[in-house]
């Protein structure tokens, strides 16, 4: 399987996300459960896809 980490103001926010879509201001991530977390005000600051990870901060 290919999750991803995601590291919310560089502290790392949820382990094993398999899904990343956007509404408005919005970043909603999925695990492979498919349980959501929302992440309001928020831009992607970096993706890295060797790495597995996405770096987000908040505004």
């Amino acid at each position: 399987m290919c999750e991803t980490k995601i590291f919310v103001n560089r502290e790392e926010a949820i382990p094993e996300a398999a899904r990343v879509r956007f509404d408005g201001n919005k970043i909603i991530v999925s695990d492979l459960l498919g349980e959501e977390t929302i992440i309001e005000n928020a831009i992607i600051e970096e993706i890295d896809f060797l790495g597995h990870t996405i770096k987000i901060t908040r505004k």
